[in-house]
């Protein structure tokens, strides 16, 4: 059976992922900041927050538990408007957009090498190429991640990844 990791699927893309994994015979393990209302003998979850320091562990033993991953999602993300009287929610997008993937990729990627198989999605948005001053933090996030993914594709295509 194959087998997913989904994070971030509590809700939009993340959630309509993890049903249509589900229903087209996939397990999937789902990690987030709160529970899933996804209830199937396939599916397990795990409530954790991508930039909070147990996620590394929670995700490494959700990883374990599941044996080879087929496919690990990255449907996380967050973003607020500016409010330069309070510049935290700036810096939580870059915390969960681009850290949380960082953090994901290195749990993931080394065990799908090693088992010669895997993929490794992360979703991003057009703001990946937009400097705007309405949301710097989440533009900056997006841009961020796609630039970590195309390079790490590039580096993983002599081990076979496309």
């Amino acid at each position: 059976m194959r087998h997913a990791i989904v994070i971030g699927n509590t809700d939009g893309i993340g959630l309509g992922l993890t049903r249509r994994l589900l229903g087209d015979g996939w397990a999937v393990t789902g990690l987030s900041r709160r529970a899933a209302a996804v209830e199937h003998d396939r599916y397990v979850h795990v409530v954790t927050d991508v930039a909070g320091p147990g996620y590394p562990a929670d995700l490494g033993r959700a990883r374990a538990a599941t044996g080879a991953v087929d496919l690990c999602v990255y449907a996380a993300g967050v973003g607020e408007l500016l409010d330069l009287a309070d510049l935290g929610a700036q810096t939580r997008a870059v915390e969960v957009n681009l850290l949380g993937l960082a953090r994901t990729v290195e749990a993931v990627v080394p065990p799908m090498l090693a088992a010669g198989r895997g993929h490794l999605i992360g979703l991003s948005r057009l703001a990946d190429t937009m400097i705007t001053p309405a949301a710097p933090g989440y533009a900056a996030s997006k841009a961020g991640m796609t630039s970590y993914l195309l390079g790490l594709g590039a580096a993983l295509r002599p081990y076979g990844w496309p």
